[in-house]
């Protein structure tokens, strides 16, 4: 008898539970349960026990006894466990006609409601009773630094309930209230109920979009294209105003790299572009095409006036204030590169040729002054010299007649004495003619 109740025990009876599983009884032997009831309050009724076991060796007799082995259920990180409980009360009628879906907990599992349960089960290792609750596992909401999230509450107090309050908000509830929560949620981890609440996460950081399908037509007729580069963020404390207002299926598109992602961003299409491209045709019809390609500058003693500036200043005070009442912050608005109408560009460059061809002209007349001013320089020179050498010619010709004047007289003079002497006269006056004729050749000669 003890070998055959050893046998019975320790081969019959043992269940081996492996690490990682868990065991779930049923009881083969009891009363019937209550009608609407799927799992077993004690061993005094029949059917599959709430409790499980957990993994290691059990004894348990199959003529009283069945189980099922199951897998530990895991939640890994960033993932938490929603639970519908299968068994319990039902829920009221009037709690459920309020909005008020969740099962609540008694003072025993056994004696809780039956429906979805309010708490979910964070990241590890869960036995779970397969007939007693159906499980599903969804995402955590990760809230990052640059965002605040924006939290809907799906059960609570009945918005309708609320006193008239022309000062409170249109769009957003106080806390507490079903319906998108006044108060945003500051960044962090959060392990959320769908049924219960979501929590939508809304970029507050700068974000810069270059827009290229603004037009606008200028005084004179002509229709511009420039780029425009935006500068804006959305205002915390208005974040949730925001997704009510922006968005259709509660998700706020905030890319804006491409032109792809430019078309499906709300915060864009639905209040940026609208309001630059009504204040560009407002203020860009005040100034000629020309305007925008050549500066026009003012007087000397002012500064230079930019139109590009000037409607670049424009455009960002009045887009600006009127983003802020939606919750937009416009950090800037900065007009880049124009193309003008092709029309325009011929004209601008064949004003552009018109005016190189006249620097090349005024250059080459420059030249042309600075050489016939060198010429006449250079034949002043030769005239100066030539002019010199003519009165020094003439200054030394002058003393030279004078010296051989002086020398004449000074010899007739002396010939006359002599001529006192009438053997010596024919002789003197003989030599008189000759010398005349000598000093007419030397003068002759010297005046040449």
């Amino acid at each position: 008898m003890i070998l055959a109740y050893q046998f019975w025990h320790w081969e019959v009876e043992r269940v081996e539970v492996e690490p990682q599983k868990y065991l779930v009884r049923v009881h083969r032997w009891g009363k019937d349960l209550p009608e609407d009831e799927i799992v077993a309050h004690d061993d005094t009724y029949k059917g599959v026990m709430l409790e499980v076991s957990q993994e290691g060796r059990h004894f348990l007799n199959p003529v009283f006894w069945g189980y099922e082995i199951h897998d530990i259920v895991n939640v890994p990180p960033g993932k938490c466990l929603v639970l519908t409980r299968k068994f319990g009360k039902k829920i009221p009628l009037e709690r459920l006609a309020e909005g008020d879906i969740l099962a609540r907990d008694g003072a025993s599992e056994i004696d809780s409601e039956r429906g979805i349960v309010h708490d979910v089960k964070l990241p590890g290792s869960y036995r779970l009773n397969p007939y007693a609750y159906s499980w599903q596992m969804e995402d955590a909401v990760q809230i990052g630094e640059d965002q605040v999230g924006v939290r809907i509450l799906k059960v609570g107090k009945d918005p309708r309930e609320l006193p008239v309050d022309p000062k409170r908000p249109r769009y957003v509830m106080p806390d507490g209230y079903r319906g998108v929560q006044q108060t945003v949620v500051r960044n962090g981890t959060y392990y959320l109920n769908p049924y219960v609440e979501s929590i939508t996460p809304i970029e507050v950081r700068s974000h810069r979009a270059q827009l290229s399908d603004i037009e606008f037509p200028s005084r004179d007729g002509f229709s511009l294209k420039p780029q425009v580069m935006v500068e804006y963020e959305v205002q915390r404390d208005k974040a949730a105003e925001i997704l009510v207002r922006l968005t259709d299926e509660g998700i706020l598109h905030q890319s804006d790299s491409t032109p792809q992602q430019q078309l499906q961003n709300e915060i864009l299409q639905k209040v940026i572009l609208p309001h630059i491209r009504g204040y560009a045709r407002i203020e860009g019809s005040n100034f000629d095409a020309r305007d925008f390609i050549i500066a026009s500058a003012g007087p000397a003693n002012e500064k230079a006036s930019n139109p590009r500036e000037r409607l670049q200043k424009a455009l960002s005070e009045k887009v600006r204030s009127r983003c802020l009442e939606l919750g937009i912050d416009i950090k800037a608005v900065l007009l880049g590169e124009m193309k003008p109408p092709a029309d325009l560009a011929d004209q601008i460059s064949q004003r552009d040729l018109a005016r190189v061809e006249q620097q090349k002209n005024t250059i080459r007349l420059g030249q042309y002054k600075e050489m016939q001013k060198l010429k006449s320089i250079e034949a002043l020179k030769v005239q100066n010299r030539e002019k010199v050498e003519a009165e020094t010619r003439k200054k030394v010709a002058t003393t030279l007649s004078q010296q051989n004047k002086q020398v004449e007289e000074s010899k007739t003079q002396a010939g006359i004495g002599k001529c006192a002497n009438p053997s010596r006269r024919g002789q003197i006056a003989g030599r008189g003619h000759r010398r005349q004729r000598q000093s007419g050749i030397g003068s002759n000669r010297i005046a040449e």
